[in-house]
């Protein structure tokens, strides 16, 4: 038996011996179940005679420790759900220039920008993107190709690309719908083979 391994004991009833726990597992759920013992909730008074058993016998039959999981499991708090980032493209005005570039908060970005401008910086334009970072910084470099003509230094461009930004919230708009027409004619057709 190898070490902190706790020894099976045997039902007298059944055939069947108890789960064999390593010492650190069954440690865990002790302190699982004293939790749930402090927190006063219905399954308190369960824990607690659950922990007593371990305490005295130093085992769990197969039945209690199938409880015990469950118990345990019941009482955990739910993980909190992950925020998904939504994107979007923008144009950030200051003076007769324009800032290209992406952001899931445009109010935060301009924010943090203004500390180093003089001028007041405001949103001019912006696209919803979607919440796929990468389609974000891909559409951010083609609209970079596009404006190439108007570049002044890093993301910045003068304000004269802006009816090229305008028109490239157009062409992608029609592009999407173009891709989600095309998607629904094909589950149209396949739906129409199966008939």
């Amino acid at each position: 038996m190898g070490k902190g391994e706790v020894m099976a004991k045997r039902n007298p009833k059944s055939k069947k011996r108890s789960k064999k726990l390593h010492f650190s597992d069954a440690e865990k759920h002790l302190i699982e179940l004293q939790k749930i013992s402090e927190s006063g909730s219905e399954d308190a008074s369960t824990a607690t005679s659950l922990r007593m058993w371990w305490l005295e016998h130093k085992s769990w039959t197969s039945k209690q420790w199938n409880y015990v999981a469950a118990l345990i499991t019941k009482n955990k708090k739910p993980k909190r759900k992950r925020r998904v980032s939504k994107y979007y493209l923008y144009a950030i005005s200051a003076g007769d220039a324009v800032k290209l570039g992406f952001s899931s908060n445009i109010k935060n970005r301009i924010k943090d920008m203004q500390t180093g401008q003089h001028e007041d910086l405001k949103c001019e334009w912006q696209y919803y993107v979607g919440t796929s970072r990468s389609e974000a910084e891909s559409l951010e470099k083609k609209l970079h190709r596009y404006c190439k003509k108007y570049h002044v230094r890093g993301e910045w461009y003068k304000k004269e690309c802006m009816h090229i930004v305008e028109q490239f919230k157009i062409s992608q708009t029609t592009k999407r719908n173009y891709e989600e027409e095309r998607a629904e004619i094909n589950i149209l057709l396949g739906a129409s083979e199966r008939i």
